[in-house]
């Protein structure tokens, strides 16, 4: 029987886990990633097309390529800007442009995420969070409202919350209908960008979850969880 396993999260950290568990036997991997990211080449193109930002997704398509082929590279090119005016294609990744493209084509984000995921023959399902185009705000310990997912980190200040502005819809593949989960866990080896490590990913509970997270696994049965 397959281990069902659910990774929530985006940037580097899920894209690293992704591709440390993918080679795990018996292993069902779905990741949910969020779509809140507004800066470099996802940004640009979410303020000029309307779309999901989609460059976690990406990231977590490559880690989760069954194989490194000549496409997955492809979708990690990233065009020079020496002159860092971002005209054009400058400073775009190519991966972002060919999900912009899919996106255009069969006119649903989620649909072009899941063609993409055919083309690199991913192992596993990548389930967007929502396919709404969202910003993450965050009030600072001064009271001060920062706008925009790339602009937080720039303050230096602490956090006291995030939140949106908005009433975001999870996307449908990403809920689950059922509240009741079996705690379980699994021990695997990592392999981590810095080198080998150990890792436990614990099973949580899925109705504190949603609460923590507004969206969790659809799978059916024992999900084991792990938040990057």
């Amino acid at each position: 029987m397959n281990k069902k396993v659910v990774v929530i999260g985006g940037g580097h950290g899920q894209a690293t886990i992704c591709r440390g568990i993918k080679n795990i036997p018996n292993i069902d991997i779905t990741a949910i990633v969020t779509v809140a990211d507004d800066g470099g080449s996802t940004g640009r193109l979410r303020r000029q097309f309307h779309i999901p930002a989609m460059g976690d997704i990406r990231n977590v398509m490559v880690a989760l390529a069954e194989s490194e082929t000549l496409m997955s590279s492809l979708m990690n090119y990233r065009f020079d800007d020496p002159s860092g005016d971002q005209q054009d294609v400058a400073g775009h990744n190519l991966g972002n442009l060919i999900l912009t493209a899919l996106t255009q084509q069969c006119g649903s984000f989620f649909e072009a995420v899941q063609r993409a995921g055919k083309v690199l023959n991913v192992k596993g399902k990548i389930i967007p969070a929502t396919t709404q185009v969202i910003s993450l705000y965050a009030i600072m310990e001064d009271d001060v409202v920062v706008q925009g997912e790339a602009n937080i980190p720039d303050k230096e200040n602490h956090i006291r919350r995030v939140f949106y502005d908005e009433v975001v819809t999870a996307t449908p593949e990403a809920v689950r209908r059922r509240t009741t989960v079996k705690s379980t866990s699994i021990s695997a080896s990592v392999k981590m960008a810095e080198g080998s490590s150990r890792m436990r990913i614990f099973a949580l509970p899925a109705r504190a979850l949603a609460i923590e997270t507004c969206c969790c696994s659809a799978m059916d049965r024992s999900p084991t969880v792990a938040v990057a």
